[in-house]
């Protein structure tokens, strides 16, 4: 007997068991379950059709005793009446596949499967020093991807678009308000999007307002710097110092009023002073 169908490869196979889901009452329910595979070999075997994947470094198989191909999906029954559909990868698959939580590139996806170590961990904004959003992008094992036109765009390596952009980690959400925004040929401020937090997609208050002497301290530095008036603020602050320096001396301000100073990265070497700020005079201010 020869395969009637072909298989795709990799492919999302899921099937569906009879489980039993309250040991107590032994109430039975069932559980379905979806599996990315790759190495996907079928062919002709005691009657049926043979079908064989790599799964978790194992290979794993199944004897179907009858197979149909129903369009978007490749349908074959076990010998004991057990469904198995095949069907080929989706980008959307990456958002159960990775803790980024959002759709990758197709060829993404695939080369995951075949070797894993691919996929993207976490979505970034692309940040200019005026908060405002550039795009958002993906560091995948294939290469680094940025939004576009509500699709994912392969940046060349010699690329220097983005050179005097920060990152900044967005939740998954922040894909279709930057889509949106993006169609509406909209700006938006990374305040506008959800950022990841440890308990999951947080959109940041931007509306407190800092002291005079902190004010006064974004303004010398001449840069916008993300303000600080709670401790999940510091992530993306120090984010942003990072690649600013200039703003180092208030976001240690703001991480020791805060009591979290153990934060401050030690590199910076910063300690900051209670008065004044450490402004630069100019030229002119120095004559006076």
């Amino acid at each position: 007997m020869t395969a009637p169908v072909q298989f795709p490869n990799p492919a999302m196979l899921e099937t569906t068991f009879r489980q039993v889901t309250d040991p107590v009452t032994e109430t039975e329910e069932d559980v379905t379950y979806l599996l990315p595979v790759g190495g996907l070999a079928y062919g002709a075997a005691g009657g049926g059709i043979s079908v064989g994947w790599d799964s978790e470094d194992h290979i794993r198989g199944v004897i179907l005793s009858s197979v149909e191909d129903q369009g978007d999906w490749i349908v074959g029954t076990g010998p004991e009446g057990q469904v198995y559909r095949f069907r080929d990868l989706d980008p959307h698959d990456a958002v159960t596949m990775s803790p980024a939580g959002v759709p990758q590139p197709l060829m993404v996806v695939q080369a995951e499967v075949i070797r894993g170590g691919v996929l993207a961990q976490s979505l970034d904004a692309v940040v200019a020093a005026d908060n405002t959003v550039a795009t958002l992008m993906l560091e995948t094992g294939m290469g680094t991807f940025v939004r576009y036109a509500g699709d994912w765009q392969l940046l060349a390596d010699d690329s220097g678009a983005l050179e005097d952009c920060s990152l900044v980690a967005v939740g998954a959400g922040a894909l279709s308000v930057w889509d949106a925004a993006d169609s509406a040929s909209q700006t938006i401020s990374v305040f506008d999007l959800p950022l990841k937090t440890g308990n999951g997609d947080e959109v940041i208050d931007p509306e407190a307002e800092p002291d005079v002497e902190t004010a006064a301290a974004i303004a010398a530095s001449g840069v916008s710097i993300p303000q600080v008036s709670r401790v999940e603020d510091l992530d993306l602050a120090i984010r942003y110092a990072n690649t600013h320096p200039t703003a180092r001396w208030y976001v240690t301000k703001r991480a020791s009023a805060l009591a979290a100073s153990a934060r401050i990265p030690a590199h910076w070497n910063v300690v900051p002073a209670v008065n004044p700020a450490p402004f630069s005079l100019t030229h002119q201010e120095q004559e006076m």
